[in-house]
């Protein structure tokens, strides 16, 4: 649908923190009641996959679904994952990204289920957000004397560095 509004939310930091549980857990200590177990999704655009869980809630019980959420988690931009344990699954990694996306359903959609195929505009709101981290990360980089290219910038896990670590 177009002109969909979507809500991004791109996060970036130790794992401990951002890999503790799924969304599932806050939103419904907010209020929300999901109407299914969460569905894997996978999309593709390039060399980037986002396989990210989907669910959809509703506001108050046996209720239309009110709300769509995405969300996975990365360790390289360019692949993401929605494992069913995040914890276990990344602890291994100091620093991860978390992506969500989420929009509310119009009635029409409420009733019927994503077709195989189709493209949620919250899957291309997301598509669009990873694929500008992927630029901005690679604009970060800057020729070494050697040849070689590192990234100054030492907030972004996951890169080599330029000059003397602190």
């Amino acid at each position: 649908r177009r002109n969909a509004e979507v809500s991004v939310m791109l996060l970036c930091g130790q794992s401990r923190g951002l890999a503790v549980h799924p969304p599932t857990n806050c939103f419904q200590a907010a209020g929300w009641i999901p109407l299914v177990t969460p569905i894997q999704r996978t999309f593709r655009s390039g060399e980037v996959t986002l396989e990210l869980n989907q669910i959809d809630f509703t506001a108050r019980e046996g209720g239309p679904p009110a709300l769509r959420v995405y969300w996975g988690w990365s360790v390289d931009p360019r692949q993401w994952v929605a494992p069913e344990n995040p914890r276990l699954a990344l602890y291994k990694h100091h620093f991860v990204y978390k992506i969500y996306g989420s929009r509310g359903l119009t009635a029409a959609e409420a009733k019927q289920a994503l077709e195989p195929g189709t493209v949620d505009p919250c899957q291309e709101a997301l598509l669009a957000t990873v694929t500008e981290l992927i630029a901005r990360r690679e604009s970060l980089s800057e020729p070494t004397s050697a040849g070689s290219t590192e990234t100054a910038d030492r907030s972004i896990p996951g890169h080599r560095y330029a000059g003397a670590h602190r």
